[in-house]
């Protein structure tokens, strides 16, 4: 045994507890960092036994208006396996004793016929019929998240704005569903601004002009189909209907909410933003002197906490406008 090898086993025995408590730390972060894996590979199991039972589908597109008899046309596309159509529109939803806008998302259901795909879980209260309700109500299943963080129970009734005409939601359950497990526009989950209702498909089709047509597809691909090939055959077919781009599951929250008013709606707040901070400089101009000579910090400070909150009144104007709009 070298001298350096005596050496180091004597520094070992003088500085046990030093080493076990470096052993016991590498110990404890290997264990954690196990433990995080683990419970990553759970919540993806999870995940899938979720979109398994309910039917998730592989890929999304929305149209402006098709008719129906596109529906074959699809089905006979190669490695698409299921297509379905419905009717979805959003609206602006007003909860009494609620000044924040709320955006709810229609989504027209058969109730005499499940969806094969991204199945809607009854939770608790009643299944949509086909029996009209008292005030020409339309009734309407809602989101968990949403009636949870609303406070919204079975016999609740909401007012929307449906295509320029107020109508009353009455709640008759609460749903789940697996395309809607974090609802949000853009992609961020917003469980207090942003509502899914399920309705009858032939009241919201007959609100919206929709008889015969759809404007939303969900299709399931076939297996061992190309994702790929799937979503550019699928968007060429749907092009002539002002159709907008396919996308499969893993864009699916970001595709959310408004995408034809995104940019424009980021656009008009920058646009805002620099307005407002010339009027902003020329206020305090006209009140410090011609040659800005006395503009002090708590001015500065004053047109900054301006800004910020002509920033978030831009933003919520755009949030709250409907989807096919050209103003923010």
């Amino acid at each position: 045994m070298k001298a350096l090898d005596r050496k180091l086993l004597r520094d070992l025995r003088l500085m046990w507890s030093q080493v076990l408590t470096i052993a016991l730390v590498v110990a404890s972060g290997v264990g954690g960092f196990i433990t995080t894996l683990s419970a990553v590979d759970s919540l993806e199991l999870a995940r899938d036994r979720f979109y398994a039972s309910g039917h998730f589908a592989d890929v999304f597109a929305s149209v402006k208006r098709a008719p129906n008899s596109m529906t074959q046309t699809l089905l006979a596309l190669p490695g698409v396996a299921d297509v379905q159509t419905t009717v979805e529109q959003f609206v602006r939803i007003d909860l009494p004793g609620v000044a924040d806008p709320v955006i709810g998302q229609l989504i027209g259901v058969d109730p005499q016929m499940p969806t094969r795909m991204n199945r809607v879980t009854l939770q608790s209260g009643q299944a949509l019929s086909t029996t009209a309700l008292k005030n020409q109500a339309i009734p309407a299943l809602v989101s968990a998240a949403f009636a949870d963080a609303r406070r919204l129970v079975p016999g609740a009734q909401l007012s929307a704005l449906i295509n320029g005409k107020r109508r009353t939601l009455e709640i008759t359950g609460i749903a789940l569903s697996p395309e809607f497990i974090f609802a949000g526009q853009q992609g961020v989950p917003d469980l207090r601004g942003f509502g899914v209702f399920w309705v009858p498909r032939d009241t919201l089709a007959a609100a919206y002009d929709m008889e015969g047509a759809f404007n939303r597809i969900a299709v399931k691909m076939a297996p061992g189909a190309s994702g790929g090939d799937v979503i550019a055959r699928l968007s060429a077919q749907l092009s002539r209907y002002a159709g907008r781009e396919a996308y499969g599951r893993k864009d699916r929250c970001l595709r959310s909410g408004f995408p034809e008013n995104r940019r424009q709606c980021q656009r008009r707040i920058r646009q805002s933003r620099t307005s407002q901070h010339g009027r902003c400089a020329k206020r305090f101009c006209n009140v410090d002197g011609k040659r800005h000579e006395k503009r002090t910090s708590r001015h500065r400070v004053r047109c900054c906490l301006f800004q910020q909150r002509h920033d978030r009144w831009s933003k919520r104007i755009c949030v709250g406008t409907k989807l096919g709009q050209a103003s923010c």
